[in-house]
Order: C-alpha cells, then structure tokens, then sequence
C-alpha cells in the first residue's frame, strides 16, 4: 500500500512538471540509491521468511537491471543534460518501479496469508481426526486450542469451546482445579508430566477412564505460554482388565470349589463345605453363605452348612430353623427354578415379613438364593446376603448356582456310597457268617469222617474178606467223595472273600506227576482208559511252587477228563516252554478222547455251578465247581487255563505256570556208557507205548514199539537184524494178553533155553491178575502203569524187591524169582505197645477219633498217649518228654492254640521246644496261620490216614522208613 502511494505522488510531481531545483543531482543519486536500498531490503526481508512466490521473482528481476542503470548513470554522466535526461529517465523508471514494488508486496502479503490458513486448516483437519483428546491451555486456564474430540466431550463447537475457562464447560469443579495447578506446575518448571489413569465425567454425565501428557509451548514474540495437552481413553482398556479381573476371580474361586468338592469324602464334609462357602462368600463379597435342607413331611427348612464373614457388622446368628410358612414368598421362584435375587430386604412384599421376623439381619441387605434340586424334586436351597452391596452381579448368580448343583451331585454321591459301605458291612457280615459257618459245618464234619475213614483204614489192615473189602473200598471211596465236595466248597468260600492264598515250597516236580497220574489211573484204568504221563526230558527235577494248589488243580482236570472219556486215553504232558535265568515256564497239558465239549459251551464251564450241559450233572455227577477253582488257582499261580475241544473227540485244557528252578533234571544214566541190549514194548495203546519207548531210550537203551504180537513177531524171532542190539526185555502191555496169551506162551516154551530175553508184564493199578499166573506164562516181573522211571530203570537193571509192597499200594514194581509165593513176605506182626518206637501225645477230645489216631500209631510202630483237652496236654509234656505231640485246636477248658502258646513258654526248653503238629478238622487258610502264630510246627487237616500220619513222623524224623 506504501508503495502505491508513492508512485502516485512522483507521477503526480512528474505530470505538474515541477522542478527539483532544492536539491542536487549527487543528493539525488544519494536518495535514489537509499530508495533502491531499503526497497530491496524490505522484499528481501518478506521473501527471506517466506516462499518466493512467482511475483517476488519478477520484482526482483526488474530491480536487478535498473539498479544496474543507475550505478552505469552516476558513473558516466559528463553533462548537466545528459545528467537532466537521465534524472528524467530516472524518475520514469522510480515512478514504474515503486508502486510495481508496493503491488508485489500486497500480493506476497495475500498469498502468505492464504497459505497460513490453508496449513492452519490441514493442522486443523489432522487433530480433529486423532481421536484423543488434543487441548492447549493458557496459565489462567483458557482453552487456546481443543481438536474436535475435546468438543465433542463437552458436547460443544470447537469455537464455543476454544477461549473459555476450563471451568466454564467441565462439570467437576473440584478436577478443574487440580488440572489448572498442574498447568501452573508445567508452566512454573517446564517440565512434562504424566498424569496416571484417572476417572473424569463428560457433559453427558458419563464416566471415563483417561491417561494424559501435558509438556510445555514456549511463548510466541507477543503472547503467553501455553501448555500442550493430550489425554487419551482407556475405559475400553480399563472395562476389559476389569472383566478380565473378575473372570480371572470368578476361575479362581471356581477351580478352588471344584478342587474342594473333588477331594470331598463323608469324613470331611463339614470342613470341605465351610472352604467352599468361604470361598463363595469372598468372591460375591456376601457377609454370610448358607445351605438348607427341606424336612419332611412340612417342608421346614433345617441349617446344613453355613460360613459368616469375620467382620461382618450386623446380626452374625443364621436362623438353624425356617417355618414353611416363612419361606412361601420364595415359592414362586423356586417352583419355576428360578434364583431368588433381592437387592433390598425392605422391599420384600408384606407376606415376606415371617421371614424377616427370623432372618436375623439388617433390612437394608441384598439377598440371593438358589433351589437345590435332585431328581425334579427341591431338596433345599443355597444363599448368600450381604450389606453395602446393591444387588449381585450375573456372574455372582451363576456361581451361585453352580455351587448348588455341584453340592446336590457331590452330596448324592456321598449318600450313594454311604449305602453301598452299609451293603459293603452287610455284605461282609453276611459273607463272615457265611465263612463261620462253612468253617463250622467243616469242622463238624470233617470230626466223624475222621472217624470213619480212620476205622475203614484200620478195618483194612485186619485181614478182611473178599466181601468186607469190597465194602470198605465202597466207605473209603464215598469218604473221599464227600471229602472232596467238602474241599471244593471251602475252596469256593475263600476265593469269594478273597482268602485263598498260595504256599509256594521246594517241591519235585516229577515225584508230583507220577503221584497223581497214578491216583487217576487207578479208576480209568478199571474202565478201560489208559492214563499216560509224559515229562519231557529236560524239565527240572524241582521248582517253587505250591504243591498242594497244583496238584489240586491237576487232579481236578484228570478226574474231569475221566469223567467223560469211556474209551482212548487221557494223556497229561508237561513240557518247558520258555527259560529265562532261574524262571521256566511250564506247560501242563491234558488231553482225553471223551465225549467233547461244543465250541459255544466251552466258556461257560468255568463258571461257578455250570457244566456243558446241564444233563451230565444227572448223568455224571459233579457240582461244577471244579474247574472254576481250578481257574482261579491257575491265575493266582500266574498263568491263564484255556480249553479247547471237538464233540465226539476229545477235549484239551492247557496251561503254563511260570515257575522258579531250583535243582536241574539230572541225567538218568551216563551218555558215555552205551547199554549192549534194546528193548521191546507190545502194546495196544499207541500213545502209551511211544511215551514208555521215550523214557526207555532215555535211561539209553534202543527201543522199539509194536502194536500187537503180529507186529511184533518179526522182531522177536531170529537173530538180530544188522544194526540193531540184541533184545534183553519184551515189556508187554496187559491189554494185549486177551488174544495174544497163548502165541505168547508158545514163543517162550520156544526159547525156554534161552533166558537171555526177559518178559515183564506191563499191569494195571486195578489188575486182578495172579502172579503164578504170569510165572507159568513165562514172564520175569511186573511193571504197574503209568510206568515211573525209576521203577522201569530198577527193572532193565535187574534189580529185585526183597520186601513187596501190601496189596493197598499196588505201584511198586517187582521182579518175580520163583516161585511167586517165596517172593511175596510179611512185614511181621503188628507193633505192640512194648515196641520201643516215638513216644507219640496226642491231644483230641473226641473218643472216636482218639481210637483212630491210636489204632494208626500203633500200626506205624509208635506209642501213644491220649490227652482229653489242651491242659491235660500240657501238663503232660512237663511230665513225659515225648517225641512230637499231634494236637487238635478246638478242645474244652483250653483248646489247642492256648494249650501250644503254654507249652512253648515252658521253663524246661527240652519241654518247651517239642514238635507240636496240628490235627484239626479247621481247613481254611486261617486256621492253618493260626497254628503256626500260635507256636506249632506243621498242620494236618482231618480226616487223617496211616500214609497221612506216616509222611508226617516221617518228615520230622519220627520213622526212618515211611509205611
């Protein structure tokens, strides 16, 4: 605008041609040259702060080539015209040049400040769209600048808001004084703070979390500073930590319920329910949890469980009662299955006022409770109540609600198991009388059978008739019926309470096969079935087991096997399977030819009572309980009893006991010396003649099988065949004499010169066979079946009997000289009571049974005195120093137990340290670790025989040679 004005002027001056005549042409130049000095130096001023614009630019071009001209004409100007013309010129070019100049700075001045306000809008745009709170406050407190989002808290304009008072638009005076000193403090010190999370209410009344940081602005060249603020939302922030905070809560107070109700057992119920209402009430902030129970038939409510908080201000006593009537404004809730959640107790309608009468609590509290329900029926209901609270959160209900249906599972279960422990107590009580009196009714039995079986053995001994013996075979064998009946139910009853125990020993492994393939043999023999036992050489000669278990188990099997086969053989074998170390495993494998078993039946004939088909119980007799014992003694000795078999052929059952090796098999001769002579066995059993052959070549000899005279001829008659050994024995079976006996006969009246080959007979347990009869058929000796080993080894060597076994124990095998009746011999008479034998007490009440147990000492050769009771024993053995004392355990004034524990704490230790022998009609496995808790030394349960009584006295060295 200057610049206007003085180019108007000089063309003024210009147009009325006024002369400059006050001044000079020097002092023009001079003032030409400032004019151009301070025009440059005001443009270079206002282009220097600000952008050359396209104007500045060509003012500045135009005043470079007139500056140029002057300094040319104030060099050059010789003339006073020439100096005239150039002053002319001058003052033309100065009256172009100023207002040109003057309308470049208005222009420059108008685009500076367009520019201004287009960066003021930009900076304007970009706070308005951050969308934390952007503000600038003087030292009084005036807003000098607010983004949008302030405005929009206030609910105001920007411009309404910029230039007021902080305390003009924020509703919480007292905060706006605390901001303004914090400005101060900035202002005072210059340096930034930051302020933490802290709440602020908007225009709207709304509450906000903000974090905000405020720095110092300096001061512009003519204004105050400021300071710069920004503050930032975090109640989204703040909301989520918090729901996340009780999330967090609500887990942990649940994981510590649950925890709780997990490890809940009937014994620690209350302590259990008062942690988890602790925990309950903590996490809802209750002043008092509580659980109650409906009684009926009145539906009252009774005080189960209950949890007060320690500093709880009002009324601590929860009513142990509530009267239906009281609990009727709960009714509709709990009849839907609905909480019943009061924030205020005053509030409750008027009919709730008996309530409120016994709830013993301030008015003012909230209130929330929650149906227990079981089976679509209310059980009771769980609550909390609390003052100062307002009402629950949802998640508090649901807590709540969760602790009462945990409660009512937890609380069924433990009711469930409470009855099943009363069934379990019934149970055992019922199976305890059960054990009581089968342990009775054994004993009560097992008292008389003694006797019977006793006098049946002695009558045995007495030289009875033909017909007497037949009869007292028949009361022998119906003893030993009911013996093994009475076994096999006790059996059952230990293995149903759990009490069948095992009682591994050394045992000979051999010695227990032939000992029970003989007792089987016996009566298959009788109907025609051959029994074969077969060890295959390598097993061992002794091993850990428990030989009375398997030989239970072994015979059970045999006897079922006999049961159902009529003709064939029953075969048991037993072979090793696996070596590991010490362990072996051997498998027990018997296999008949009977009747079979149908593949569907197969698994039903380990169950207890059952048979394959119900028909053979009538047909064949049997309780069914032999295999089911068997089975669970094969599983308690570590293996697993299968079955296999096919109607009309036969049937297997197998299994295999992992067994710990104690003495290795030993070589039955010595492989170095070869035996010069072989052997041939005539048979009619295939099966039988391959394993006796086995057990020939094994002692190391040749052997050969025939299967009747025909066959057997060829090897008979003639010398030698090339390669074979001369024949020394011709081991004939009984079963091949029926047809055979005379083509016998008349080969050996053929070589009646040669007595190089001898004939031994091949018999049955049960043969009737007369040994003159067999002398007049020319043979040597007899073998009985099964064939023992070293029964058939003492025979090929040639080695005699001097003393033959009675006619009751058939098994021994004998070498006939001549004739048969110089073999056979007495053993002499019976022991008297002279005869210096063992010194023998024995201790039994009943008289019966004290003849029996005299009459078999006696025939073993000992003397024996009778004790009536347990204190008659004992003072006995202070008298008499006797060699062992059999002593019964249930006797009058003192039994057996007491009477052993006396003598055993007797002062004389040669009294003291006797051998004590149990002899009782107690078979369970209790009774048994009775006697030997009580002091004695071994047990024998009733009834007994003389084999029973001599193994005995013969194991504790009572009797040098077993009878």
């Amino acid at each position: 605008m200057v610049g206007i004005v003085v180019g108007a002027a000089t063309w003024t001056m210009m147009a009325l041609g006024t002369p400059i005549t006050f001044l000079s042409l020097n002092t023009i130049h001079y003032l030409t040259f400032i004019l151009y000095g301070m025009t440059g130096l005001v443009l270079h001023r206002v282009l220097r702060k600000r952008s050359t614009t396209i104007l500045g630019q060509l003012t500045l071009a135009a005043l470079v080539p007139l500056f140029a001209g002057q300094i040319w004409l104030a060099t050059s100007v010789t003339t006073v015209l020439d100096q005239g013309f150039h002053i002319a010129v001058l003052l033309k070019w100065l009256a172009w040049l100023l207002p040109t100049i003057g309308l470049g700075l208005d222009l420059t001045n108008t685009f500076h400040s367009l520019g201004v306000d287009h960066e003021k809008m930009f900076l304007r745009s970009v706070i308005d769209a951050i969308p934390h709170y952007i503000f600038a406050r003087d030292p009084d407190g005036h807003f000098t600048l607010v983004n949008k989002t302030v405005a929009d808290f206030y609910h105001l304009p920007v411009d309404q808001v910029e230039g007021r008072h902080l305390q003009d638009i924020h509703p919480d005076l007292q905060q706006c004084r605390e901001w303004v000193a914090e400005d101060r403090e900035i202002l005072k010190h210059g340096q930034q703070i930051d302020i933490p999370e802290t709440i602020t209410t908007g225009a709207d009344g709304q509450d906000i979390w903000i974090t905000a940081t405020k720095k110092l602005l300096p001061a512009p060249r003519y204004g105050k500073p400021q300071v710069l603020g920004v503050s930032i939302d975090v109640t989204r922030q703040k909301t989520a930590e918090s729901a996340l905070a009780d999330r967090l809560k609500f887990e942990q107070a649940s994981a510590a319920i649950v925890q709780a109700f997990v490890q809940t057992d009937s014994e620690n119920l209350q302590a259990t329910m008062d942690s988890i209402l602790q925990h309950l009430g903590f996490y809802a902030g209750a002043d008092r949890c509580f659980i109650y129970r409906f009684t009926e038939p009145n539906q009252d409510a009774r005080l189960l469980f209950s949890w007060l908080r320690a500093t709880r201000k009002s009324g601590t006593d929860l009513p142990l009662g509530i009267c239906h009537l009281g609990l009727d404004w709960m009714a509709q809730w709990f009849a839907l299955n609905m909480p019943v959640i009061v924030d205020n107790l005053s509030e409750l309608p008027e009919s709730s006022e008996r309530f409120l009468n016994i709830w013993n609590a301030d008015h003012e509290m909230s209130f929330l409770a929650v149906p227990i329900m079981h089976n679509n029926r209310m059980m009771g209901f769980l609550g909390i109540d609390a003052s100062d609270k307002g009402g629950f959160a949802q998640e508090e209900t649901n807590l709540v609600r969760y602790v009462a249906d945990m409660f009512m599972t937890v609380w069924s279960k433990l009711e469930a198991e409470k009855r099943l422990v009363d069934a379990m107590k019934e149970a055992q009580a019922s199976s305890q009388a059960k054990s009581e009196f089968l342990a009775n009714m054994s004993h009560e039995i097992r008292t008389p059978m003694n006797c019977v079986i006793g006098i049946s053995d002695l009558l045995m001994e007495m030289d009875p008739t033909d017909r007497q013996k037949q009869y007292l075979d028949m009361i022998s064998q119906s003893g030993s019926s009911l013996l093994v009946l009475i076994n096999d139910i006790l059996d059952l009853s230990k293995i149903e309470a759990g009490q069948l125990e095992l009682d591994p020993i050394e045992m000979n492994l051999r010695a227990l096969i032939e000992e029970v393939s003989g007792l089987v043999a016996f009566n298959t023999q009788a109907k025609g079935v051959e029994m074969v036992s077969r060890i295959v050489p390598g097993a061992p000669e002794k091993v850990i087991c428990d030989p009375n278990r398997l030989r239970q188990v072994l015979t059970n099997l045999l006897n079922n096997a006999a049961k159902f086969t009529f003709d064939g053989h029953i075969y048991l074998n037993v072979e090793p399977t696996g070596l590991s170390g010490e362990k072996i495993d051997l498998k027990f494998e018997i296999t008949d030819t009977g009747i079979g078993i149908e593949k569907g039946k197969l698994k039903a004939i380990f169950e207890k009572f059952t048979q394959a088909d119900a028909s053979t119980t009538r047909k064949f007799g049997g309780t069914g309980l032999g295999l089911p014992i068997s089975q669970h003694l094969v599983n308690l000795m570590g293996g697993i009893i299968s079955a296999d078999s096919t109607p009309g052929t036969g049937t297997t059952f197998a299994f295999t006991l992992p067994l710990k090796i104690v003495q290795e098999a030993a070589a039955p001769y010595d492989p170095k010396i070869e035996q010069d002579h072989s052997v041939l066995v005539i048979t009619a059993h295939e099966l039988g003649g391959e394993v006796l052959a086995e057990q020939v070549r094994n002692l190391g000899y040749e052997c050969n099988v025939a299967m009747g005279y025909d066959d057997a001829l060829p090897l008979m008659s003639g010398s030698p065949q090339p390669g074979l050994k001369p024949l020394s024995f011709i081991l004939v079976d009984q079963d091949v004499l029926q047809s055979d006996m005379p083509r016998i006969k008349k080969f050996m009246d053929e070589r009646e010169s040669d007595h190089s080959i001898r004939l031994i007979m091949l018999t049955a347990l049960s043969s009737t066979i007369r040994e003159q009869d067999l002398v007049l058929q020319g043979f040597s000796g007899t073998l009985p079946k099964p064939v023992r080993p070293h029964q058939l080894q003492a025979v090929l060597e040639g080695r005699t009997t001097n003393s033959p076994q009675p006619d009751t124990e058939p098994s021994t095998a004998r070498l006939i000289d001549s004739p048969l009746d110089h073999a056979r011999k007495t053993q002499g008479d019976q022991p008297n009571e002279s005869t210096a034998g063992p010194l023998i007490l024995v201790a039994e009440d009943n008289p019966f049974n004290q003849r029996v147990a005299i009459g078999m000492l006696n025939l073993l050769g000992c003397r024996v005195d009778v004790a009536k009771n347990g204190a008659e024993a004992v003072a006995m053995v202070q008298k008499t120093e006797y060699d062992l004392v059999f002593m019964d355990c249930q006797m009058p004034e003192m039994d057996g137990y007491e009477a052993t524990r006396a003598i055993r704490g007797l002062e004389n230790r040669q009294h003291a340290t006797i051998t004590i022998v149990a002899m009782t009609a107690n078979a369970l496995s209790g009774d048994k670790r009775a006697c030997f808790d009580a002091g004695m030394d071994d047990f024998l349960s009733k009834p007994i025989n003389k084999a029973m009584l001599s193994e005995m006295l013969s194991k504790w060295e009572q009797l040098k040679i077993p009878v």
